[in-house]
């Protein structure tokens, strides 16, 4: 065999034992097999991640509260002109437009101070009652397994040509090293 030939034939087995390797075995056998065993984990690992408290904080921000105040203000328009009429009739008769005009302003600044505190405490509450990794591991494990797969290996395929090319041109030096030593 030609010393020049042997670098070659070397790169040529090396980047195909690196693609069976890193690409069919890696992808088509060893990931499905632990793909229920990983998913856990990663929805684990997720989850710690996911700032809770930074949620918090954004949804109890009176800016925020500021958003829901055209619908609560409707809310309470509705109140006090028809229902308090319904429900409180007696009431209704002594209280002209004035007074429902600054019942209506005292309300919506009290609404103002108390829905950021209200948003955040029940916020809170929600977060110590729902267990959030458990939450992201029973959505993961919702996922079809096959549909994972799928994603992982079309995320993988532009890096296929890489995984060549490094087996090739490890195996040429490897060739190489060998054709110089002997």
């Amino acid at each position: 065999m030609s010393p020049y030939l042997l670098p070659l034939v070397v790169a040529t087995l090396s980047g195909a034992l690196l693609h069976y390797l890193a690409w069919i075995w890696l992808l088509y056998r060893w990931l499905p097999a632990r793909v229920t065993k990983l998913l856990p984990r990663a929805a684990n690992v997720l989850a710690a991640q996911l700032p809770v408290e930074d949620l918090l904080e954004k949804i109890a921000d009176p800016r925020q509260a500021t958003r829901l105040q055209p619908f609560v203000e409707q809310h309470i328009d509705r109140f006090l002109n028809q229902r308090l009429q319904e429900k409180m009739p007696m009431i209704a008769m002594f209280v002209g437009e004035k007074t429902l005009a600054s019942l209506k302003a005292v309300l919506m600044d009290e609404l103002h101070e108390l829905l950021p505190q209200l948003i955040q405490q029940y916020g809170q509450q929600l977060s110590t009652q729902i267990n959030i990794p458990l939450l992201l591991e029973q959505q993961v494990n919702k996922i079809p397994k096959e549909k994972i797969l799928t994603a992982c290996r079309h995320s993988v395929a532009p890096y296929q040509k890489y995984i060549l090319i490094w087996g090739a041109v490890t195996g040429l030096v490897a060739g190489s090293m060998v054709t110089l030593l002997t």
